[in-house]
């Protein structure tokens, strides 16, 4: 009976192992190939960018899904200045620090612990085009704006223009950044490219799911040695 509670252990470390890897295994260094695909759930929104970006218009905000590797996932735009396209291009992958590309960025310390905290917090499995659109714009603010202390959407590097309920949303995910640590099961890189847009993506460090799933076969392996 006890083998059995053992075995039943191992192999769901073995699942728990396998369904990390399944989100997006990426190393920092990594060059990927990443293709976008569209964006969905998403608002179209009104905003200006002044130096060093220069963009004016309405846009689509919200999930920008990505292929990473033949893998479908979803991001966020984390450049205010390069154009999505719908060929399969390289990127590498960066600490949120080193990113978006070399002529933009990297953002910096400050600025990638905040985004790390306000994705952390509210990027869930499901949003609305509401919530999905609210939260691109909160990511603009962070990358283009953050400075630590304070965001404001009428002001600054990054100016949101359109009103109602997707800036209220944007405001509250932007109050929800507290400066706290969050566990580090929240994962997120950069994806870059000088040329084209880059995103910000979930992903589960390789060497972690690594590491998890050997400390749990060690584990269940000495349980096993004590009992039989």
């Amino acid at each position: 009976m006890k083998k059995s509670i053992v075995l039943a252990v191992v192999l769901s470390l073995f699942l728990a192992t396998a369904t990390l890897a399944d989100i997006l295994p990426l190393s920092i260094g990594d060059e990927v190939d990443v293709q976008y695909t569209g964006v969905a759930p998403k608002l179209t929104v009104n905003i200006s960018v002044a130096d060093p970006w220069t963009f004016g218009g309405n846009v689509e905000a919200g999930i920008y899904n990505v292929s990473v590797g033949g893998t479908s996932v979803q991001s966020f735009c984390i450049d205010l200045q390069d154009r999505t396209v719908d060929t399969v291009e390289k990127y590498d992958v960066r600490a949120l620090e080193d990113a978006p590309d070399p002529e933009f960025g990297p953002m910096g310390d400050v600025k990638a612990a905040a985004l790390h905290e306000l994705l952390a917090r509210n990027w869930a499995s499901s949003l609305t085009d509401t919530q999905a659109a609210a939260l691109q714009v909160a990511v603009w603010e962070v990358v283009a704006d953050w400075d630590g202390i304070s965001y404001d959407l009428d002001d600054g590097v990054f100016k949101l223009n359109t009103t109602g309920n997707m800036q209220d949303q944007a405001l509250e995910y932007l109050a929800s950044i507290t400066g706290q640590h969050i566990p580090s099961g929240h994962f997120f890189v950069g994806l870059s490219n000088p040329d084209h847009q880059d995103y910000v993506v979930r992903a589960v460090p390789i060497p972690g799911a690594a590491l998890l799933g050997f400390l749990g076969f060690g584990w269940a392996g000495l349980k096993l040695r004590k009992r039989v």
